[in-house]
């Protein structure tokens, strides 16, 4: 086991990365809406963060 204080600090700096992202995100869509005038693609983001959705994205429908 790692002594107490690199456990911690191993865990602020975890908390504080993703803190970092998840603020970024809102500011990151409305810059990929102004920039591709396509608000859609404001959903890629959270897809992407996910290492790209893991094959959960859009799906066709197919007969029989």
């Amino acid at each position: 086991m790692f002594p107490t204080h690199i456990r911690f600090s191993a865990l602020a700096s975890a908390f504080n990365i993703s803190v970092l992202i998840a603020g970024l995100t809102p500011t990151l869509a409305a810059w990929l809406v102004e920039t591709t005038q396509k608000p859609d693609d404001a959903g890629v983001l959270p897809d992407g963060y996910r290492g790209g959705g893991y094959g959960d994205g859009p799906v066709d429908e197919r007969d029989g």
